[in-house]
């Protein structure tokens, strides 16, 4: 699976995070490689190699996963549904709102520091040159297409508190979104957001503060994460680690 190593994991989207814990969950064993932008199959990240085939974009690798008999069952298998339709209009939605206000904050507000953290291993002129005049004006573009670029400033960055808040009385006190026992492509979908604002909130400042309001939003992130990545210190074990020393 395709994505540049960096930090506690090696994430830097939040689609990449999203079939990270995807394939963690399922216990699919898989390991991080470099591939060329111009070889993913849809243009979008994550790219998957199986079987001498490159597949593209997160959802249509567990869709295959499945297809295939790699994944023993449908994330969502277990819904009934109503449940399901609901958690997949609560995934278009995060995959849609949040995903635009990341555009802006990136990739337009917030550039020079995610120039400065995603690329800082990049030759100059990569950095400085080829990807802000050839790459970057694309990535924007993507990003206007879903449509959140034409509403005020202020409308955008209300729409965007809107959601998480909906998002976190959705969540209420259970265990993960839609159950208190199991876990479904939609939560899959929400850690990698999550969990991606609160580890870049240089980049995503205003959506990071916005989530921070919601207690229980972060405990998710923290279940979650003691879960499927024993490898990282949750941020209680952090506090407590450096009161240690």
């Amino acid at each position: 699976m395709n994505q540049a190593p960096h930090r506690a994991l090696p994430i830097v989207s939040p689609f990449v995070a999203k079939l990270d814990v995807t394939l963690r969950h399922a216990k699919i064993p898989f390991a991080y490689a470099q591939v060329a932008m111009d070889k993913l199959p849809t243009g979008k990240m994550p790219t998957l190699h199986w079987n001498g085939t490159i597949l593209s974009d997160s959802q249509l690798i567990v869709d295959a996963l499945v297809k295939e008999g790699i994944m023993a069952q449908h994330p969502d298998a277990w819904m009934d549904p109503e449940t399901r339709a609901v958690a997949n209009m609560f995934r278009f939605s995060l995959e849609t709102l949040p995903y635009g206000g990341l555009g802006i904050e990136r990739w337009i507000d917030h550039w020079p520091s995610t120039r400065d953290l995603y690329f800082h291993k990049a030759s100059w002129f990569f950095r400085y040159i080829f990807f802000p005049i050839v790459i970057r004006p694309k990535i924007v573009s993507n990003f206007k297409k879903t449509g959140i670029l034409g509403y005020p400033m202020q409308a955008r960055d209300d729409m965007i508190e809107s959601f998480w808040e909906d998002a976190s009385t959705l969540l209420g006190t259970k265990r993960y979104f839609f159950s208190e026992n199991h876990m479904s492509t939609s939560d899959f979908a929400a850690f990698g957001f999550l969990f991606n604002f609160l580890a870049f909130k240089e980049l995503t400042p205003k959506q990071s503060a916005a989530i921070c309001k919601h207690q229980n939003l972060i405990q998710f992130v923290e279940r979650v994460k003691k879960e499927l990545y024993p490898e990282i210190l949750t941020d209680a074990q952090a506090i407590e680690s450096k009161k240690d020393k």
